[in-house]
């Protein structure tokens, strides 16, 4: 039976709930320091509100492939997507993104482009029938975060997740997007009968949003974290990025990662730089391209059907970075917790009870959210 812990405070209610599962203990906290942890009800509400679902209306000028008229998505479409990875930031405990009319311009380019050949890469060639004007602006939005044949309501948990063989060694999409420093974002989509048919750009390169205030982002975020969701599966890798300005470029050959399951004890362990890429099973690595940060850690075990119940990360081998730039001689480690939970059993609990204290208020009505939130907090 899975675990629930949604924990509402109902004392108007006259209702109590015993949590099944700890509290979190204290423990480093990734993400900005300044932005708190959510509970299982603030993040499943998250979530469900900001769920990535566009509008029927995807464009406000729709693409004429044909003619190399890129189109423009709609501003309620783009505002959606924004609002679907600012909550996963949010999740990691970042700041939001804003939108950015010419990085949406550059990345509707680069999407048409992938559309008219099929092919999703970083390095277009230029077709001869494409004219110059519209090739440039293709290729300057190919430095974005790219994704083909995937429903444009998906990109963003899909290159979050960045599980493909071909990201697994780099994870390069999530680390632009849940980069500290991101200030700016543009959504570009476009359909075609080409190869992959449906082709998603984001650009998420913008470092425009200088923050200091973290020691290391990780995905999973330590705290609660949702197990149900696309951005986060039995495949993907864990990382952890290290700010660069407090901690020395990690060293593959001196850090080892130990991964603890709360549940029974079983202990993973992380060294060396001799795991084969595959779709699944156990992997470790380190990469220090700049890929939003300056690196990460970059792990996944194996074994895992479902994740449930607390993990504790141990990272060892590290070194702080002092005041000169210089490392300093002593290593040292972090040690993090995750607690994942289910939303959707969640959600239903959440359902059941407030279902209790008010049997008129049906989960459809316009005002139960409002009828929710009040009960929260008794």
């Amino acid at each position: 039976m899975k675990r629930v812990v949604c924990i509402l405070l109902a004392a108007a209610m006259s209702l109590s709930l015993s949590p099944t599962v700890s509290a979190v203990k204290p423990a480093a906290s990734s993400g900005c320091k300044s932005i708190s942890k959510l509970s299982p009800t603030e993040i499943t509400e998250l979530l469900h509100e900001k769920d990535g679902s566009v509008p029927s209306k995807l464009y406000s000028e729709v693409p004429d492939l044909s003619a190399f008229k890129a189109g423009i998505l709609s501003q309620e479409t783009q505002q959606t997507l924004l609002d679907r990875l600012n909550a996963i930031r949010r999740l990691a405990g970042l700041p939001a993104a804003k939108l950015n009319e010419s990085a949406s311009d550059l990345a509707q380019h680069a999407a048409s482009l992938m559309a008219i050949t099929g092919e999703v890469t970083h390095r277009p060639a230029q077709p001869s029938n494409v004219p110059d004007s519209f090739f440039l602006k293709a290729k300057a939005g190919a430095r974005s975060n790219m994704s083909g044949g995937r429903q444009l309501s998906e990109a963003i948990d899909v290159l979050t997740n960045d599980s493909g063989l071909n990201n697994l060694t780099t994870v390069g999409h999530r680390r632009w997007q849940l980069s500290a420093e991101l200030g700016t974002v543009g959504f570009g989509y476009a359909e075609s009968n080409t190869r992959y048919r449906r082709y998603t750009a984001v650009n998420s390169r913008d470092q425009s949003n200088p923050v200091s205030d973290y020691d290391f982002i990780a995905w999973p975020a330590s705290g609660y974290f949702p197990a149900d969701h696309n951005f986060f599966t039995t495949k993907t890798p864990w990382t952890v990025s290290l700010n660069y300005y407090r901690y020395m470029t990690p060293d593959i050959s001196k850090v080892k990662v130990t991964l603890i399951r709360g549940n029974d004890g079983k202990k993973w362990t992380f060294s060396g730089g001799n795991y084969q890429v595959t779709e699944t099973g156990a992997y470790f690595n380190i990469d220090t391209h700049n890929y939003g940060d300056a690196g990460a850690i970059i792990f996944r075990p194996d074994g895992i059907s479902e994740y449930e119940g607390t993990y504790t990360v141990r990272i060892d081998g590290l070194q702080k970075r002092t005041a000169n730039g210089k490392s300093g001689e002593a290593k040292v480690s972090i040690e993090y917790q995750v607690t994942f939970f289910n939303t959707t059993e969640c959600e239903k609990e959440i359902t059941a009870r407030l279902g209790q204290a008010f049997k008129d208020v049906p989960p459809t009505a316009w005002y139960y959210p409002y009828v929710q939130r009040m009960c929260e907090p008794g």
